[in-house]
């Protein structure tokens, strides 16, 4: 989601950190945490913050930074309504694109134009201007 996946479908903006879902219930995910737990700067720990209501965790892995968000039970704030709307994660339809040298499964373009579009914020306007959706 987020920047990553509208560079994946042709973005152009600047990547400011990678966005990502991961099953948080997944019988793998304590072992994978695990893992990445050197590297973790915050949490994961559930938060109301902005237009997100979701568990999370930061991680910086050199000088890139990455947020981890709980695919399970996340909701964000419709920007036009001011009401919450349960995200949906279908890891099954996410799509394969070569992304800075490294194939990677995103979010259908059309998902994330939908996902945008709730959020509203400038830089969510500025990918889908970019993405041809505006």
């Amino acid at each position: 989601m987020g920047g990553l996946a509208a560079i994946a479908h042709g973005g152009t903006r600047p990547l400011h950190d990678i966005d990502l879902y991961m099953p948080f219930d997944h019988p793998r995910w304590p072992g994978f945490l695990a893992a990445i737990r050197p590297h973790v700067t915050w949490g994961p720990e559930k938060v109301v913050e902005g237009p997100w209501d979701l568990s999370y965790l930061k991680l910086l892995h050199g000088r890139q930074k990455i947020e981890i968000g709980a695919a399970e039970r996340t909701r964000i704030l419709d920007h036009a309504t001011g009401t919450w709307v349960r995200q949906v994660i279908a890891f099954d339809r996410s799509v394969i694109r070569c992304v800075l040298g490294c194939e990677v499964a995103v979010m259908p373009a059309a998902q994330l134009i939908a996902y945008k579009r709730l959020l509203g914020r400038d830089v969510d306007l500025e990918d889908i201007r970019a993405l041809g959706a505006a």
